[in-house]
């Protein structure tokens, strides 16, 4: 399993790579383009900048779908350099989302609330979740290998007191009230983190503004 995991991880830096080669850069740089323009850049002397571009490559490989097509990035690269069916499955498996850490239940186990679908899950009792805090709301990705849960490590912690604001979008985005789809909504809602970490002297419910 753990060798799994390493292989998933191996294969996301390697499309992450390809994508730095010849023609292909200008995947690269639309998605970037597109990435930072809803997320807001950070400096790279941060201490928030490695998180985000884990975020950034995540994000890229997984749920960007270049040009005008339906194929994720790392379904292009499967089809046309190739990798493990079980690879392909795990990355099958990633749902991008927006969470809150429960921590331990009184039985031991480690679970979360995907707050977009209403859904409890649980993690696995090796998973690492030793980058978050209980109650914490996050944006980030969750990875189900053989019935487990494991959280990707690019996250985007966001300011708990204003949970009850970005609960109501998210009523708002699962009902089409709004011109934006769930990803979009999960990127805006990094954007404003960031925006939120740079006006650190504005109130977080100002920011987070719908």
């Amino acid at each position: 399993m753990d060798n799994l995991r390493a292989q998933f991880n191996k294969i996301l830096d390697d499309i992450y790579i390809y994508h730095t080669e010849g023609e292909r850069q200008n995947t690269l740089f639309q998605a970037k383009d597109f990435y930072f323009r809803m997320t807001g850049n950070v400096d790279k002397d941060s201490s928030d900048f490695e998180n985000k571009m884990i975020s950034f490559t995540e994000w890229f490989v997984l749920n960007f779908t270049p040009g005008i097509g339906q194929e994720k990035v790392y379904e292009i690269y499967f089809r046309e350099v190739g990798f493990s069916e079980e690879i392909l499955k795990l990355m099958n498996s990633v749902e991008f989302s927006l969470f809150q850490f429960n921590g331990k239940s009184l039985w031991g186990s480690q679970t979360l609330t995907d707050l977009l679908a209403g859904q409890k899950k649980v993690l696995a009792k090796d998973a690492d979740v030793s980058f978050i805090f209980p109650k914490e709301i996050f944006v980030g990705r969750l990875m189900s290998l053989e019935g487990k849960n494991y959280l990707l490590r690019g996250i985007c912690s966001l300011p708990i007191n204003v949970k009850s604001k970005i609960m109501k979008q998210c009523k708002r985005v699962k009902r089409k009230k709004v011109d934006m789809d769930e990803s979009e909504f999960l990127l805006s809602l990094e954007g404003m983190r960031y925006k939120a970490y740079t006006y650190a002297h504005v109130p977080a419910e100002k920011i987070f503004n719908f």
